[in-house]
């Protein structure tokens, strides 16, 4: 009986020792996914500051002094299985007129005038995709990290099966 157990405790080990492999592999690529989209998001940036030139840089003069509100944040919540999950909440263009204005100065690339050029617009969208990347690697490492969890928890169950068949 104890031997069936052990098995079936092995055979989970080397399951969850595969899908740790995948996930690391899957954060891997997540975090290069980050370094080329803050890349090319750099890049368009420098392009946009060489376009531009000096006529229209910003200062800190042009930077709104009020409370500025966060377009995106990140909620943490917990899973059916415990695990934590991580989501990226966009903030929705608000339909009351009030409400829109402050909403659009909130935009930083309205700091630069209306008629930006089009690398600043498209810079904007690497950098926006390079958080939506971070929140997917936090969730994979979180997998990781639940991964491990079970998996050094099997390692002592399969250990004190071993010790208490001898």
């Amino acid at each position: 009986m104890s031997e069936i157990k052990l098995k079936s405790i092995e055979d989970e080990l080397d399951d969850l020792a595969v899908r740790i492999l995948e996930l690391m592999n899957d954060n891997i690529s997540c975090k290069m996914n980050i370094e080329r989209t803050v890349r090319s998001g750099c890049l368009d940036l420098a392009k946009t500051r060489y376009i531009l030139g000096n006529t229209n840089s910003v200062s800190a003069t042009k930077i709104p002094t009020e409370e500025l509100i966060a377009t995106a944040t990140v909620v943490s919540s917990q899973s059916e299985d415990g695990k934590s999950v991580y989501e990226l909440k966009r903030e929705t263009p608000s339909k009351d007129p009030e409400n829109k204005a402050k909403s659009t100065n909130q935009d930083p690339i309205k700091w630069f005038g209306f008629l930006v050029p089009t690398n600043l617009r498209q810079g904007q969208s690497w950098f926006l995709r390079a958080i939506d990347y971070s929140v997917q690697s936090a969730n994979i490492s979180a997998e990781i990290n639940a991964s491990l969890d079970k998996y050094t928890k099997l390692m002592s169950d399969k250990n004190s099966l071993k010790s208490g068949m001898k």
